[in-house]
Parts: structure tokens; sequence; C-alpha cells
């Protein structure tokens, strides 16, 4: 295959990116720190069409910056999430998931429901362009650091608290978003391009819709690593027990992985939760308590809630 001539899209790779075929640093640990909490609601929280107030949904979003005022501490941002309660359709369903083709038809068959794609894998595809074809390492190595780009500047956004700020960090990311399309357009113009290379900007633009969601959207992560977290325990488990071997078992199995997740999402002792319930179901003659009220997270009392938080370990295995 002859040099093809990558002018404007070849860049140098700077010795503070990731090199191919090298392992990454990870995150650095700033724990020794002492924390400034900063807690950031929606004011009011309602449906912005129907005026349907939000119920408080578990846990945060967070994220940290590093601020020097004499002295170094963490500023940790943590921002309430809210579930909808209304049915007016005019607050969109998201999935944050890869490119399996389950999710698409699921969009398709629920309108309303949109997809937003992992910028993780499309990150990886870059980097087995660069690994598997040495002629195209430099051109995809720098959209490997254009992405690592995008992910910094929606950082920068997340971490702008205040309106002049948060205006400023987005308009930066929309026009990176923006200069990345372009490119992309321009390179698939280009007759020339070896098929490795239009391949990538072909993903790209097929999941273009789904890839920028999270710049409409501040509060979705770039990548799906939170839900395939979730996911892992069954499909771990799947692998460990060889599946289901009936349609009743599979959908039981899905039920239970359901049920015990949005337990443990609120916090809860999932063991205790559960055992508690079955313990209901047994004085109950073996069947479903008429009251659900005292086993739905969302109804029960506070106090309740609090009884079975007990001994919870945030993200420890519950199967």
């Amino acid at each position: 295959m002859s040099t093809v001539a990558l002018s404007g899209l070849a860049a140098k790779s700077t010795p503070f990116s990731q090199q191919p075929r090298s392992r990454g640093h990870g995150r650095t640990t700033l724990a020794h720190l002492p924390v400034r909490e900063e807690m950031v609601g929606i004011d009011p929280p309602q449906c912005s069409a129907c005026g349907m107030a939000f119920l408080d949904f578990p846990g945060t979003e967070d994220n940290e910056v590093i601020e020097i005022e004499g002295h170094a501490h963490r500023r940790l941002i943590r921002r309430k999430r809210y579930r909808c309660t209304c049915g007016c359709g005019a607050l969109p369903g998201i999935i944050s998931a890869d490119r399996y083709r389950a999710y698409q038809k699921h969009s398709r068959l629920h309108p309303g429901v949109t997809i937003s794609y992992c910028w993780a894998h499309q990150r990886r595809d870059a980097l087995m362009v660069a690994n598997d074809h040495p002629k195209l390492e430099n051109w995809a190595m720098d959209w490997v650091d254009r992405i690592g780009q995008l992910f910094h500047l929606r950082a920068c956004r997340t971490a702008a608290t205040e309106g002049r700020s948060y205006a400023a960090a987005d308009k930066q990311l929309r026009r990176a978003v923006q200069a990345m399309a372009e490119l992309r357009d321009k390179t698939l113009a280009n007759r020339a391009m070896p098929d490795p290379a239009s391949k990538l900007m072909e993903s790209l633009k097929y999941h273009w819709s789904g890839l920028t969601a999270f710049v409409d959207h501040p509060a979705l992560p770039m990548d799906n690593n939170k839900a395939e977290r979730a996911l892992r325990t069954p499909v771990v488990g799947r692998k460990d027990f060889y599946g289901s071997g009936s349609t009743w078992s599979a959908s039981l199995a899905a039920t239970m992985y359901s049920l015990l997740l949005t337990v443990r999402l609120w916090g809860l002792n999932e063991h205790l939760w559960l055992t508690d319930y079955l313990t209901a179901c047994a004085l109950n003659g073996g069947k479903a308590p008429a009251a659900l009220a005292p086993f739905l997270p969302w109804a029960m009392d506070t106090q309740r809630r609090a009884a079975l938080r007990a001994n919870h370990r945030p993200g420890a295995d519950s199967s």
C-alpha cells in the first residue's frame, strides 16, 4: 500500500499523552487533602414542561476540583439526582450503553428513548488502528488526543458551578465537538484515506448523535463505565452457573437482579431487605404481603430505611 499524505490530520504524539502499547498510570489520589463539600440541586426540582415535581433519587453525581487558597484542598461537588413522577414525555429517557444492537432496537421501539454511546469504546478503536497500522499511528493518536481533550473539557464544564464560568466552559466544549465533526467529515471526503481510517470515521459518524448526547445533557458521563460495572455481577454469574436453563428462570434472574440492584442503589442492606421480605411472605401464607410500602425504598419511612441500611457496604458484592 502506498503511503498516504495525511496533511492537517497527523500530529506528533506529545509526552503527556498515552503512548501505544504502554500501560496507563491511572488516577492520582489526593485523599490526604481536606474536603469542602458543596451540594448542588435543581431549583425548582420539577418537570420544565408540565411542572410536576421530581422526587429525590438516591445518590449524587460527584466530581472533585483541586483548589489552592493559601493551602490546598479538595472541593467535592455533589449534584442531587431526581426521579421523574410525571408522564408528559417531555423529559427523554436515556440509556448509557455500548454499541450493542439490542439497545438501538429498544430505542426504535420506544420513541423518546435515546442512547448515550461510550467514548471509551471509540477511543479504543483509534488505539487499535494505531497499533495495527503503523503508517496511521500518528493520525490515530491525534484522534486519541482529541477524545482525551473532550473528556477534559467536559470535566471543566462539570466543575463550573457559576453562570458565567459555566457558559464559557460549555461554549468551549461545544466548539471542540463541532471542530471534531468537521474534521471527521473532511477525512471521510478524502477518497485516498486507507480503509482502517475510513471505517473509524464512518463509525464515528454513525454513532455521533449518541456520542454527543452528553453535550445537551450535562449530567451524562462520556462513557458507560458505571453501567458496565453494575452489570458485572450478572455477567460473571451467568458464566459461572452456565446461564439459565429456561425462559422462566431467565426472567426470574433478571427480576431478582433488578430488585437487588435497586435496593443497593438506595443504600440498603440487600440481605436484610430480602430476609425481611421473604419472612413477610411466609407469615402471609406464602404470598406477597398486601402492604408493599414497607419494602419500597422510596415509600418506606425514614426510620425503617435507616434500619435496613445497617451494615450496608457501598459497592459490596451482593451475589
